[in-house]
């Protein structure tokens, strides 16, 4: 079964695309109607990604990429056309109504809004059993929460719960609330027990409850109360499901993400309570990743949250894991291409919940706004210092095996200016030859670089900004009483165009206009075009300046002054009345402006 034209166009229609694609790019005005920001699907350092409301229309004018709120998500997920309207309908609300047209069976499972509202319902419950349960552990629960000088109304700010110590409360009460177990068990609040029936996936913990950057739970982050009970291991997330994925949740991403905006800055600590003990300290630009070790996905979210030039701060344990993290942490920012990292040193064996509690948030501010180097100063380092090389009395020996170990991360280091400023720092530190280093890297060059920059598809002048064709074009398609305007009183056809796409995006706007008017325009455009014009026709729709008015009615007389002219000059010229025909529709083009 196919899902029914008029379903598709109820979603659409209840869906603000800005609303979406706000929850991974911070969008900006540019104009009238018209949102820009950072593209997220390629590097860049200047916004060239454009959101249009009204026209519920996304283009990126550096990759050629665009669509409806449906494709962008396509595009960012890998879902199909019916996951993701399946999806968007849930979140709207809609029912969708499915036809025989199509062999495509309808939707199994739990529908995403089910998972998201019994994920809702599960952080009420913990919540509310951090704050009323009487048995030993929720008070526990509490008792830690307040020795990690933690406001327990600003524990419960950031969602902090319990999770009871019992094998049914929490399965008896989401199911109460109209749960069903197919449900429970997809949002990961539930799983089989081995004995045919299901346990809580989280028993005796403290519960800090997981958004997204929208502020929808999707998830769970828990930690157990004693050492002694048999309940899995001490910290435990969410297992991976259709809302939740630990390579890309960032706890405490709804509150920082604008300020992290704002400021160009965005910390990065490795627990949920040094996440709330940072903001208590002032520093509302901190988040933590989810029981995993920083991913590419998170680096590249990041990014594109604070820009190119933005400073992203790593806060790590100073031992050998913290070292072994931060070489991690290097390897990926080369290769999301983000060179503005550091890591930040804290004093050796606290974490920033460690300095609230012990000094107070002042200090936790301090500690976490200072003692900070670059992350690729901080690796080269860590290298020679976990050597003899770094001890004066190294032999030629020790220096010779740390420039064997330090060239691959020189090497690595995507930016060359870069590259060649720490190669001489290195040469330095270890007494060699700034020359004998050079050659030694480039025998054993190995560089990363970030991911290339999407080259725009080649098109005609139709589609480059500034020419009257594209102005043209992009004025009837923002507006169709303008293009029934333009056809039926200026009497512009597609043979008025000189270019190919011109000619096509012409054709689609009058077949758009012989389409049922009760579908939104965008949508008639988009079907009545071919999918090799479909990137124009985006970036058309765009386009933030069509012309109007008086204005575009220059432009079309001009269009066809042109074409007339092209007409006649390439006809065949064989006699002298030929030539006088010639001159007269040059006389008449330049008249109108043509030439």
């Amino acid at each position: 079964m196919g899902i029914r034209q008029e379903s598709i166009d109820e979603v659409r229609g209840a869906t603000k695309i800005e609303e979406i694609v706000e929850a991974d790019v911070v969008l900006k005005p540019a104009g009238t109607d018209s949102l820009k920001g950072l593209c997220p699907f390629h590097e860049e350092k200047t916004p060239s990604f454009h959101v249009r409301p009204a026209m519920q229309r996304w283009y990126c004018f550096s990759c050629a990429e665009g669509g409806d709120v449906i494709s962008y998500i396509m595009k960012k997920t890998g879902a199909d056309f019916t996951e993701t309207l399946e999806t968007l309908a849930d979140r709207a609300g809609i029912t969708l109504e499915y036809d025989n047209t199509h062999k495509q069976q309808a939707p199994t499972g739990p529908r995403p809004q089910r998972l998201r509202e019994a994920n809702a319902a599960a952080a009420a419950w913990f919540t509310h059993c951090l704050k009323d349960r009487d048995d030993s552990q929720a008070k526990a629960a509490r008792d830690f929460i307040v020795a990690r000088r933690i406001p327990p109304a600003t524990a419960l700010e950031w969602g902090a719960g319990y999770a009871p110590n019992h094998p049914r409360a929490t399965v008896d009460h989401l199911r109460g609330q109209g749960f069903t177990t197919e449900e429970l068990v997809a949002a990961g609040l539930i799983a089989p027990n081995g004995r045919g029936g299901h346990r809580p996936a989280f028993r005796g913990r403290l519960t800090w409850a997981i958004r997204d950057a929208t502020g929808q739970v999707i998830g769970f982050g828990a930690r157990r109360l004693d050492d002694v009970s048999d309940w899995g291991p001490k910290f435990l997330n969410t297992v991976e499901t259709p809302l939740y994925h630990k390579g890309r949740a960032l706890f405490g991403i709804h509150l920082a993400r604008k300020p992290a905006h704002d400021t160009k800055t965005v910390y990065v600590v490795e627990g949920y309570t040094d996440v709330v003990a940072a903001h208590l300290a002032g520093i509302t630009t901190t988040v933590a990743a989810c029981g995993t070790a920083l991913t590419e996905e998170h680096l590249t979210t990041l990014h594109r949250t604070v820009g190119t030039d933005g400073l992203i701060a790593l806060c790590l344990d100073g031992d050998e894991a913290g070292h072994k993290a931060s070489r991690t942490a290097f390897e990926l920012t080369q290769k999301v291409g983000h060179t503005r990292v550091n890591i930040v040193s804290l004093p050796a064996g606290q974490d920033p919940n460690d300095i609230l509690v012990a000094q107070g948030p002042q200090a936790l501010a301090t500690a976490m706004t200072t003692n900070q180097t670059p992350i690729t100063a901080y690796v080269l380092d860590a290298v020679i210092t976990a050597g003899p090389a770094g001890h004066p009395e190294a032999s030629d020996e020790d220096r010779i095996a740390a420039r064997d170990q330090i060239i691959p991360i020189l090497n690595r280091i995507a930016d060359p200016t870069l590259r060649e400023s720490y190669a001489h720092k290195v040469a330095a530190r270890l007494n060699l030859p700034p020359q004998a280093l050079a050659t030694a890297m480039t025998t054993n060059q190995t560089p990363i670089t970030p991911t290339e920059r999407p080259q725009r598809h080649p098109q005609d002048s139709a589609t480059t900004s500034g020419t009257i064709e594209r102005e043209i074009i992009t004025a009837l398609i923002h507006d169709e009483a303008t293009a029934s305007w333009a056809t039926s009183q200026m009497g512009l056809t597609p043979q008025v165009f000189a270019t190919s796409t011109g000619r096509a995006l012409m054709s689609s706007i009058i077949t758009a206009m012989g389409a049922t008017p009760t579908t939104p325009w965008p949508a008639r455009l988009e079907s009545a075009t071919d999918h090799e014009h479909h990137a124009a026709l985006n970036a058309c729709l765009c386009d933030p300046t069509p012309r109007a008015g008086t204005d575009l009615s220059e432009a079309i007389r001009w269009l066809m002054g042109e074409a007339s002219a092209r007409s006649v000059t390439t006809a065949p010229i064989t006699t002298p009345q030929d030539l006088n025909t010639l001159a007269q529709h040059r006389k008449n083009a330049v008249d109108a402006g043509a030439l």
